[in-house]
């Protein structure tokens, strides 16, 4: 709402963390940054609110129009807007008929409902009672963390008819029927934190995965997302591939880029005895189209420290 000589206000829960005064915030799933001018708790005025209150927080610029139901309140870039989520579901035993793939469904989360599709990974339909995994495809980007609850509810008529757990707020597209990403899936719900990370890290590919979708993906505090990656590093379980952006790729995954590297050279020298090398261009384009060029470096510098190959000029 809005208060003249003041501006727009907004009320709500406050999740986790805490939200001072002062504090640079971002709305999503827009992106509007704003400043906090002032919170207020229970109607007291306060400096600051932490993880239970409810709380009411005026934005500095912002046009009420800009923000609706179910937005949410974070950290600059802390958050990332999806329009999928990979999740836990359990279907209520008071449904009267089986849910089917594909079913078009209302999806809340927080205070905000989205239309969208209902993909089962493992089946054609799901039976009143039964629990599955799923991935909903939705209209409309939602802001979600790992763990957090959803409900669904019918099209049509509008009734509730489920809910469950998030297991992944930034996924990417699956595939139906694919029995190993499933049991993967299903154990990201139970599984230690240091296994999703590891997890996580290695279905990234040669693309990596950057510490703040690792918060999202794990769910854990910053200190202890640092702790654990640190611990995984000094284990060599994992690669810092890039440290200004925190860009993380799986120690098979270098490994097996390592062993491509040396087969394109050995196989090029044998084609070409004459020439002296191979130019890096030619070489990164021909290890992995879509590799960056920090991680080839990083690939360049482990090989030529062990003195598995030679750079020159």
């Amino acid at each position: 709402f809005t208060m003249k000589g003041f501006g727009t206000v907004v009320t709500g829960s406050l999740v986790s963390g805490e939200i001072r005064v002062g504090e640079t915030i971002m709305i999503y799933p827009s992106g509007i940054q704003s400043k906090v001018r002032g919170i207020q708790i229970h109607g007291q005025a306060g400096d600051k609110a932490t993880a239970g209150m409810r709380t009411a927080i005026n934005f500095q610029g912002v046009d009420r129009d800009a923000i609706a139901r179910g937005d949410v309140v974070g950290g600059v870039g802390t958050l990332k807007p999806t329009y999928m989520v990979d999740a836990l579901l359990v279907y209520l035993a008071s449904n009267e008929k089986p849910l089917k793939n594909r079913t078009k469904v209302r999806f809340h989360t927080g205070t905000s409902e989205n239309l969208g599709y209902a993909i089962l990974l493992d089946r054609e339909e799901l039976s009143p009672g039964e629990m599955a995994v799923a991935q909903f495809r939705l209209d409309a980007p939602v802001t979600v963390v790992k763990d957090d609850r959803f409900v669904i509810r019918s099209y049509s008529p509008i009734k509730t008819t489920g809910g469950g757990q998030i297991l992944n707020p930034v996924p990417r597209k699956h595939k139906r029927f694919k029995e190993p990403l499933v049991a993967e899936l299903k154990g990201l719900a139970e599984s230690p934190a240091r296994e999703i990370i590891t997890y996580h890290v290695k279905k990234s590919g040669i693309i990596g995965v950057c510490f703040s979708e690792l918060r999202l993906m794990t769910n854990l505090s910053e200190n202890d997302l640092k702790h654990l990656l640190q611990h995984l590093l000094s284990q060599r379980l994992i690669v810092q591939v890039d440290r200004q952006n925190r860009i993380f790729i799986h120690r098979s995954v270098f490994d097996g880029l390592r062993q491509k590297t040396i087969k394109i050279l050995e196989s090029h020298h044998k084609d070409h005895p004459l020439k002296t090398g191979i130019s890096r261009q030619e070489l990164m384009s021909r290890v992995a189209p879509l590799l960056g060029s920090k991680l080839f470096s990083l690939l360049v510098q482990d090989l030529t420290k062990s003195n598995t190959v030679i750079q020159e000029k």
